[in-house]
């Protein structure tokens, strides 16, 4: 695939499923074979833990909102430089909600 075929896949990824919240293109866009690695508990593998992944993100932070800063394309690999923001308005890998937004500097981060 050329640099900016990749780059599109990944431009994809970022707009119609983490912003627009449109899992039903992730199958168009992940590799059948697709591995994460280092998953949370209990996700199952392949395309259905990383939609399930997803939505564990859409569900802890529903106003999630990533804005791709750089997008940089070479070989087979691309590299993002993207900017996000959101706020912790569900649970979360266990942690409840805490109402946090990071656009809010007064409120750090939890250790």
């Amino acid at each position: 695939m050329s640099n900016e075929r990749n780059k599109a896949i990944v431009r994809r990824l970022f707009q119609e499923v983490l912003d627009e919240r449109n899992l039903g293109v992730i199958p168009d866009i992940v590799a059948k074979n697709y591995v994460l690695h280092n998953p949370p508990p209990g996700l199952p593998k392949g395309i259905e833990g990383f939609r399930e992944l997803i939505r564990m993100y859409h569900a802890g932070f529903p106003d999630l909102f990533i804005k791709i800063d750089e997008l940089l394309g070479e070989s087979d690999k691309v590299v993002v430089r993207w900017t996000g923001q959101a706020t912790h308005g569900g649970p979360f890998m266990g942690i409840p909600p805490t109402e946090k937004n990071t656009n809010n500097r007064n409120n750090p981060c939890p250790d």
